[in-house]
C-alpha cells in the first residue's frame, strides 16, 4: 500500500531544495553585481580625486608663477585664502592692515600685498608635531615658489566667540639665511570691530619678522626710533584682543625702546615708562620655559632702575638695580649668552661703583 504522506513529503523536500538552489544562485548574482558596482564607484572616485589633485597642483603652480612675475624690487607679501566661515572678512581686514600700516614699520619700503587662491591649515596647539612640521614646510615651499618675502595664512571662526589664528613665514634673506620659527598670532575679535590700534599692532607683528631690527632699538637712530616707540605705547591699548604671547611681545619691545630712548638723553619719564613696561613683560615671561628672555628682562629692569637711581641720587634704587643685574648675570652665564653677560657685568660694576662713591660722599658730608 502506497504511503501518500511519504510521497507528499518527498515532493515538498525536492521542491524546497530546488527553490533554495535557485535563491542561492540569485544571491550570488546580486553579490557579484554589487561588487562590480563597488569597484566601478571606487575607480571613478580615485580617478576624480587624482584629477582634482592634479588640478589643484596646476592651479597652485600657476598662482605662484603669477606672483613671482608680479614682483620687482618691492617687498612681496602673500596672503593665502581662508575658506572657513567668516574667513573672507578676516583676510580683507589683514590686507587692509598691511596696505595701510606695514610701511610705517619698515621705513616706508615699497611693498606689494597679493592674494593666493589656496588655503593652508593652521595647526592647533594640540596638533601632532609631525603634522605641524608638514604644514610649515608646505608654507615655506610656497614662500620660495612665489618669491615672496612674507607668506601669511590663517584659520578663522565666526560667531559668538570670533577668533583669528594666523601664521606667517619669512624669506631667509631677512633672517640672515637662518630658518626661524613661524610667526604665530591670535586676535579674539570680529574684523569689523578692529580698532586702528589693532590693525597697526597686527602690521607691526608681521613687519617685525621682516625687519628684526625692530626688536633691537639701540640699532635705530633716535629720530627713527621715537615714532615707533610712541606708536607701540598706543598699540598696547589693543593688546587685550591678542593672545598673551603677542601682547607680551609688544610690551617687551616697547620697554626696550623706551629704555634705549632714556639712555640716549630721553630723561626720567622714559626711564619710568621702561621700568613699568618691563615689569609687565616679565610677569608674562616664564623663567623655566624661556630663561634667556627672562634674563634679558631682568637686565633691562636693572638698567632702568639704575638710570632712575643715578638721576635721583637714590641709593636704595641703585641697590635694587644691582640685585636685578646680578640675577641677570648669573642666568646669562648659565645659559652661555656671553655677550649679554659681559654687558650685565659692566652695568653691575658701574652701579656698585656709584653706590660706593655715594657712601663716601655721605661719610664726608653726613648732613
Amino acid at each position: 500500500m502506497l504511503d501518500v504522506r511519504a510521497i507528499l513529503s518527498g515532493i515538498r523536500d525536492n521542491f524546497l531544495a530546488q527553490a533554495g538552489a535557485q535563491e542561492f544562485s540569485v544571491w550570488l548574482q546580486w553579490i557579484g553585481g554589487g561588487a562590480l558596482i563597488f569597484l566601478a564607484v571606487l575607480m571613478i572616485t580615485m580617478v576624480m580625486r587624482a584629477l582634482a589633485t592634479g588640478a589643484a597642483l596646476t592651479r597652485r603652480t600657476l598662482a605662484t608663477q603669477a606672483l613671482t612675475a608680479s614682483k620687482s624690487h618691492e617687498l612681496l607679501i602673500v596672503i593665502a585664502d581662508c575658506r572657513e566661515r567668516g574667513g573672507r572678512k578676516y583676510r580683507k581686514a589683514i590686507e587692509e592692515a598691511l596696505e595701510n600700516h606695514f610701511g610705517a614699520f619698515v621705513f616706508n619700503a615699497q611693498k606689494l600685498v597679493r592674494f593666493f587662491p589656496e588655503s593652508l591649515a593652521v595647526p592647533r596647539p594640540d596638533t601632532a608635531p609631525g603634522l605641524r612640521l608638514n604644514t610649515i614646510a608646505e608654507a615655506r615651499n610656497l614662500l620660495k615658489q612665489s618669491g615672496a618675502d612674507l607668506f601669511v595664512w590663517m584659520s578663522a571662526r565666526s560667531g559668538s566667540r570670533s577668533n583669528l589664528r594666523l601664521m606667517a613665514v619669512v624669506a631667509e634673506e631677512w633672517t640672515g639665511h637662518r630658518e626661524i620659527d613661524p610667526i604665530e598670532c591670535e586676535i579674539h575679535d570680529r574684523p569689523e570691530n578692529w580698532t586702528l590700534e589693532t590693525r597697526e599692532a597686527l602690521a607691526y607683528i608681521l613687519a617685525r619678522a621682516v625687519r628684526p631690527i625692530l626688536s633691537r632699538p639701540p640699532d635705530f637712530r633716535v629720530e627713527k626710533l621715537m615714532p615707533i616707540v610712541e606708536r607701540l605705547a598706543v598699540m598696547r591699548e589693543s593688546a587685550h584682543c591678542f593672545d598673551r604671547a603677542t601682547a607680551a611681545l609688544m610690551t617687551s619691545d616697547y620697554a626696550a625702546g623706551a629704555l634705549s630712548l632714556a639712555e640716549r638723553g630721553g630723561g626720567q619719564a622714559w626711564y619710568e615708562r621702561a621700568y613699568q613696561a618691563r615689569l609687565a613683560a616679565l610677569a608674562e615671561t616664564d623663567r623655566a620655559k624661556d630663561p634667556v628672555a627672562h634674563a634679558f628682562g631682568e637686565l633691562e629692569l636693572g638698567r632702568a632702575l639704575a638710570g632712575m637711581g643715578a638721576k635721583n641720587f637714590d641709593n636704595a634704587m641703585l641697590t635694587q638695580a644691582a640685585v636685578h643685574l646680578r640675577q641677570a648675570l648669573d642666568s646669562l652665564r648659565e645659559q652661555e649668552v656671553l655677550a649679554q653677560a659681559e654687558a650685565a657685568a659692566r652695568s653691575l660694576q658701574k652701579i656698585e661703583q656709584a653706590i660706593a662713591d655715594s657712601k663716601r660722599v655721605f661719610l664726608r658730608f653726613p648732613g
